[in-house]
């Protein structure tokens, strides 16, 4: 049971790992001079 236990406990750490690393991906991407510049670019066109 403990072994069991261990696993679950393992892949649980995995994927939130992993969901943490998305999100910080995502984050950088949104906050990417890229898109502020593209952002601005679309305001600047609608008004």
């Amino acid at each position: 049971m403990k072994t069991g236990a261990q696993r679950v406990r393992v892949i649980l750490e995995k994927q939130a790992h992993r969901r943490v690393a998305v999100f910080c991906k995502g984050l950088f991407r949104t906050r990417s001079p890229v898109v502020w510049r593209r952002e601005a670019y679309l305001r600047e066109e609608g008004a």
